[in-house]
């Protein structure tokens, strides 16, 4: 029983850590693609041609750019990343790109090139939990779709025009 107290003592503590670092890092990952999608589809709402639409916007832009590479470095001191310095150059990028009032097309592809690396470092769950339920499915299918996809999703021809010749 004292070994069993001595492991919980010992053991449990690290073992709580770890799952609380392996969290951080997910987060840490979600939050980094999370502002690279945002600033690879919302940087035209800021710029235009080089020039400033929205100042709000640009600031915004101008901070995004700046956390993601702080929270990649972060995440770069905690996990083992082979290709951290390439990440890290085109987030470097990122910031000189928007600072510098570049076209969309750029802001957007070096964010994005970014995102895929960040996605291929494992760093989070991209699949759900558990597998989906097909009796769920089908019960929402049934109650929701079948009347006019028909029981196998084909679709009832004559009631779909039916609908269509009462709509005019």
């Amino acid at each position: 029983m004292l070994v069993f107290a001595f492991n919980l003592l010992v053991f449990f503590p690290r073992l709580v850590l770890a799952q609380n670092s392996k969290s951080n890092i997910a987060t840490g990952a979600r939050k980094t693609i999370a502002l690279l999608d945002y600033v690879s589809q919302d940087y035209d709402k800021a710029v235009v041609k080089g020039q400033v639409l929205n100042k709000e916007e640009y600031q915004e832009m101008l901070d995004f750019s700046e956390q993601t590479k702080s929270i990649f470095d972060t995440l770069a001191l905690k996990v083992r990343i082979p290709n951290a310095l390439t990440i890290h150059g085109e987030l470097q990028n990122l910031s000189l790109l928007i600072k510098q009032k570049q076209a969309k097309e750029k802001v957007e592809s070096i964010a994005q090139s970014a995102k895929k690396k960040i996605l291929l470092l494992n760093l989070i769950e991209l699949s759900p939990a558990s597998w989906p339920s097909m009796e769920a499915g089908k019960k929402l299918f049934t109650a929701n779709c079948q009347s006019c996809h028909g029981p196998t999703g084909a679709g009832h021809l004559q009631l779909h025009l039916h609908h269509v010749l009462l709509i005019f």
